[in-house]
């Protein structure tokens, strides 16, 4: 494990780091971790970056208690995108990333997995955080076929959570879109494939609940 915070290398190699903030603002936190792959014999390498604020205990009760007025209580406490991504800003909460899959596959890669592992830790740190699961696939292919697809995937992802301790009644809800909720475009605007938008289809993202 190789851990780095803003532009400082840190001496720590192990998986949950161990690091005091003395300043306030966002800071970058990477982590790298290299294997070693007993098929090949050859290392592999895995790389996850994200940003987070530090706030003082006064900023946060404060930054908090905006974002809970913010929250709309008609849409029985589903936290839309938008809401998550204020929550984040503010230094309150927290987003599960999504997944991504080979063309017409629903295996999940070692990537995959490590993005899986980041969540579930995440959800293990916020007892209060409960999930729906989303299947998407690309456009390539039929509607139906593409609807079976997304709910393979889902399925993947869902046994996954599941066998790597994840309580069933964390997961509150899998829905399955097929090709019907694009995250970039298929095809470029002059008609021609997109397969960097394509890639970015081909995923599971999950919605955070707030219980």
């Amino acid at each position: 494990y190789f851990w780095q915070v803003d532009s400082k290398v840190l001496d720590q190699d192990t998986v949950k780091l161990d690091y005091a903030f003395n300043t306030e603002g966002w800071h970058r936190v990477k982590l790298q971790i290299m294997t070693l792959d007993d098929s090949t014999k050859a290392f592999e390498t895995f790389c996850q970056e994200d940003s987070i604020r530090i706030m003082s205990q006064e900023n946060f009760d404060l930054a908090l208690e905006n974002a809970k007025n913010k929250l709309d209580s008609s849409n029985n406490g589903l936290l839309s995108n938008s809401d998550i991504d204020n929550m984040i800003s503010a230094g309150l909460g927290f987003k599960l990333k999504p997944v991504y899959f080979n063309f017409d596959k629903s295996f999940l890669t070692k990537k995959a997995k490590f993005v899986l592992d980041s969540n579930i830790y995440k959800l293990a740190e916020h007892h209060n955080a409960y999930i729906i699961v989303k299947g998407h696939t690309d456009a390539m292919g039929s509607d139906l076929y593409n609807k079976k697809l997304s709910e393979r995937r889902s399925s993947s992802v869902m046994k996954y959570l599941l066998m790597n301790g994840v309580a069933q009644d964390r997961i509150v809800e899998v829905q399955n879109f097929g090709e019907s909720t694009p995250a970039a475009p298929n095809t470029t605007e002059t008609g021609n494939d997109n397969p960097l938008g394509r890639q970015l289809n081909r995923r599971v993202e999950f919605q955070l609940i707030k219980k």
